[in-house]
C-alpha cells in the first residue's frame, strides 16, 4: 500500500500527493475515482471529498499519473472553495465524530487592526451579520493589555493573523517596555494578553528585545500548527519567536543560525523593513530584509537543511544593478502563488519604479521591472511617491497577483497580473466612485494593506485618509471598485482617540 500526503491551504484549497506506488495502484483500477475516495475516507478527518469532486481531476491527471509508472507519484489540487466547504454541495465535511473543525473552515470575518491616537490597540471587524463594528482591544483583553508598560509604543509595529487549526486571532506589537507583546482571541476565552519576549527563554535579554522602531512580521506554518513572529534585535540581528502546542514559546537568533547571515554587509541596515511567509507545498518558511550593502536578503528554513541565507539580489539575473537595488528605506511585501508554486518579493528601486524578484522550480530566482511591464505605470506620476508603501497579495479564484502602493499624484494604485494580460495598471482611487476627493486619498505617510475574502471573490485595500480615519477600496466581480469610510461604518470609531494614530500601522486579515 502505498502513501497520501494532505496539504490544507486556507488561501486555495487542499493538495493531495500519491506517492509511486499508491499511483500506480489508483491508476490501475477500473474505478479511480471510487478508489481514490475510499483512500481519503482512510485518512483522518476533515478530509472526505466526494467522487464527484475527485472525477474532475482524475482527466487533468492522468496523463501524468500514466507517466508515473515510469517512476514518480502525482498531485492533484481541490479548487480554492474547498476553504468554506458549507457553499460546495460536493464536499462533505464530518461533523459527529467529535474530530477537530477544519482548517479552513472560517466565520467569513474581515479584521483591520492598529494603534490608536490613544495609544491603545484597535480593531475595526465585520461580519455578514453586524456590518463594520470597533473594538478597543487594549481595553477588554485579559492579563493587563491596558497598562503603561504594555501598551504600544510610539510607532509601533501591528501585526495581525489568524491560526485557522484552533479559529484563534493574534495581533503582535511592541510594548512601550520595549518587549514584544501579543493580543489573542479564541471563543472561549475572548480576547487576551501575553508578552511574547518574557514568555520565550533567552528572548528579554537586552540584545534580543526588539530595537527601536523595529518592523514586526508574523506568519503560520499550517503543516506543523506553528506561529512565527520576526523582528530586528538590538544586536542588529533577525530574531524570531515561534511557537508550537508542545513547546510553548521559543526564541530564535535567524542571522546567526543561518551561515553567512551574521556578517556585517548580510545583517540588516538600519530601518531594514522585515517580511515572511511559508510555501506550503515543500514545507518551507522565508523571512526576507534589506542588508547593509543595499541588496535584499532572504533567510529561509527547510526540514532537512535547517536555516540557510541567499542573497536574492544576486540570485536573481538583473537585480542587483545600481538602479535595480532597493532604494533606502523602501518598503518589502512578500507572497506566493499556489495555483504555480512561485515566490514573489516587491520593492521600491532606486529608479523609482516596482521591481520585483520572483522564484520558480525551473528558473530560479528572476527580475522584472513591474512598471515598465505594465502600460502605463511608468508615468511621473504614476510611480511611487517617495516613502510609499508597498503591499501584495493573490486572488486564487482567478490566478492573479496584485502589488499596490501609493503614486507620485496621492492615489492608490495598483499592479495586477493575469496569466491572460500579463501585467496591468489601474489608479484604484480613480475606479472607486468618491475615493479621489482630497480628504479620500491616503494621508502622507499612510499605510497601505491589502488581502482578500475567498467566500464572495472580493479584493480589500485599507488605508488612512487625509481625514485621518481608515478608508477601503473593496473590489466585487458585480460592483468594480467601491470606497469605504471604515471608521465612519463602525459605530463609534470615528472619535479622535479612535482614529489611528499619525504615522502608523494597520494590518488586516480574515477569519
Amino acid at each position: 500500500m502505498g502513501n497520501w500526503n494532505v496539504d490544507y491551504w486556507p488561501w486555495g484549497g487542499v493538495k493531495i500527493c500519491l506517492d509511486e506506488q499508491e499511483t500506480k495502484n489508483v491508476f490501475s483500477s477500473a474505478d479511480a475515482a471510487t478508489t481514490i475516495t475510499s483512500a481519503l475516507g482512510a485518512i483522518p478527518p476533515p478530509v472526505s471529498i466526494a467522487a464527484a469532486v475527485v472525477g474532475l481531476y482524475i482527466g487533468l491527471e492522468k496523463s501524468a499519473a500514466e507517466a508515473a509508472d515510469q517512476g514518480g507519484g502525482v498531485c492533484f489540487e481541490l479548487p480554492w472553495v474547498a476553504i468554506y466547504p458549507a457553499e460546495n454541495p460536493l464536499l462533505v465535511i464530518p461533523s459527529s465524530n467529535g474530530s477537530p473543525s477544519p482548517p479552513f473552515q472560517g466565520n467569513k470575518q474581515q479584521h483591520v487592526n492598529y494603534a490608536g491616537s490613544d495609544g491603545k490597540v484597535h480593531e475595526l471587524w465585520f461580519s455578514d451579520t453586524g456590518g463594520w463594528s470597533h473594538n478597543i482591544l487594549s481595553d477588554i483583553a485579559h492579563g493587563g493589555a491596558d497598562s503603561q508598560t504594555s501598551l504600544p509604543a510610539s510607532g509601533s509595529a501591528v501585526d495581525g493573523f489568524a491560526t485557522w487549526w484552533n479559529k484563534q486571532q493574534h495581533v503582535n506589537y511592541i510594548g512601550k517596555d520595549g518587549k514584544v507583546h501579543e493580543l489573542w482571541f479564541s471563543d472561549n476565552g475572548g480576547w487576551s494578553h501575553n508578552v511574547l519576549s518574557d514568555a520565550a527563554p533567552g528572548a528579554n535579554g537586552q540584545t534580543s528585545l526588539p530595537v527601536a522602531g523595529s518592523p514586526l512580521d508574523g506568519y503560520t506554518t499550517l503543516w506543523n500548527n506553528q506561529q512565527h513572529v520576526n523582528y530586528i534585535g538590538n544586536d542588529g540581528k533577525v530574531h524570531e519567536l515561534w511557537f508550537s502546542d508542545n513547546g510553548g514559546w521559543s526564541h530564535n537568533v535567524l542571522s546567526d543560525a543561518a551561515p553567512g547571515a551574521n556578517g556585517q554587509i548580510s545583517l540588516p541596515v538600519s530601518g531594514s523593513p522585515l517580511d515572511g511567509f511559508e510555501t506550503p507545498w515543500n514545507k518551507q518558511q522565508h523571512v526576507n530584509y534589506i542588508g547593509k550593502d543595499g541588496k535584499v536578503h532572504e533567510l529561509w528554513f527547510s526540514d532537512n537543511g535547517g536555516w540557510s541565507h541567499n542573497v536574492l539580489s544576486d540570485a536573481a539575473h538583473g537585480a542587483n544593478g545600481e538602479t535595480s537595488l532597493p532604494v533606502a528605506g523602501s518598503p518589502l511585501d512578500g507572497f506566493f502563488t499556489p495555483w504555480n508554486s512561485q515566490q514573489h518579493v516587491n520593492y521600491i528601486g532606486k529608479d523609482g519604479k516596482v521591481h520585483e524578484l520572483w522564484f520558480s522550480d525551473n528558473g530560479g530566482w528572476s527580475h522584472n521591472v513591474l512598471s515598465d511591464a505594465a502600460p502605463g505605470a511608468n508615468g511621473q506620476t504614476s510611480l511611487p511617491v517617495a516613502g510609499s508603501p508597498l503591499d501584495g497579495y493573490v486572488t486564487p479564484w482567478n490566478n492573479q497577483q496584485h502589488v499596490n502602493y501609493v503614486g507620485r499624484d496621492g492615489k492608490v494604485h495598483e499592479l495586477w497580473f493575469s496569466d491572460n494580460g500579463g501585467w496591468s495598471h489601474n489608479i484604484l482611487s480613480d475606479a472607486a466612485p468618491g475615493a479621489n476627493g482630497q480628504t479620500s486619498v491616503p494621508l502622507a505617510g499612510s499605510p497601505l494593506d491589502g488581502f482578500f475574502t475567498p467566500w464572495n471573490n472580493q479584493q480589500h485595500v485599507n488605508y488612512i485618509g487625509r481625514d485621518g480615519k481608515v478608508h477601503e477600496l473593496w473590489f466585487s466581480d458585480n460592483g468594480g471598485w467601491s470606497h469605504n469610510v471604515l471608521s465612519d461604518a463602525a459605530p463609534g470609531a470615528d472619535s479622535t482617540g479612535d482614529l489611528p494614530a499619525p504615522m502608523g500601522y494597520i494590518d488586516g486579515y480574515i477569519t
